[in-house]
């Protein structure tokens, strides 16, 4: 095998690793996020399975210090009992955002205003 082909395999490994790091990376910031909002929920506006979908998604986002992703979000309705589907989240997050409610520092993270 020679220079070329070895450098070729090697980036396409690191690149294989790279993304399995930042899989991993997200599934901890998913979990750090829903114990958060599970620790937080009882404190910052109660019940989030009595509230409509845009409060929870705004409690949620309020009870972290970072941004989350509509995963992220998604994962800590799940925790405190919600069973709203993705596709109804990110509605509400576009829907949120025009409203002047959230905000998108970088593409595909909200963070509440």
């Amino acid at each position: 095998m020679g220079r070329a082909e070895r450098i070729a395999e090697v980036e396409a490994e690191l690149g294989q690793q790279r993304l399995i790091v930042d899989q991993a990376l997200a599934r901890i910031r998913g979990l750090e996020v829903e114990l958060q909002a599970l620790r937080a929920a009882p404190r910052k506006g109660g019940d989030l399975r009595a509230m409509g979908r845009a409060e929870a998604i705004l409690t949620v986002l309020r009870s972290t210090s970072g941004t989350m992703t509509p995963k992220e979000i998604e994962s800590a309705l799940l925790a405190a009992g919600r069973s709203d589907e993705y596709r109804s989240i990110t509605a509400t997050l576009n829907y949120l955002l025009q409203q002047g409610a959230v905000r998108r520092p970088e593409r595909g993270r909200y963070i509440a205003t």
